[in-house]
């Protein structure tokens, strides 16, 4: 390879990677977030979080992960 095409795939990689530490926080999370009272009222009552996950894509159609809701749940709960 090249020393310029290396240069360019170089400059490729730091501007794809600026473009990722630039990105907006999760749409995700601020949707999750809408239905917290929820999630809270059914974790308190003793559901999973797998259950909570399946609740929240059938109520709501909104796909989340046991273990994303558990480490959204450890960082506003505990």
């Amino acid at each position: 390879m090249r020393d310029s095409e290396f240069e360019k795939l170089e400059a490729m990689r730091k501007g794809v990677m600026e473009n990722l530490r630039s990105r907006k926080k999760s749409p995700r999370r601020h949707l999750l977030l809408s239905y917290w009272g929820e999630i809270k009222s059914l974790k308190q009552d003793g559901t999973g979080f797998l259950l909570i996950s399946r609740y929240l894509m059938r109520a709501h159609h909104l796909k989340v992960s046991p273990s994303y809701l558990a480490k959204i749940w450890k960082q506003l709960e505990e």
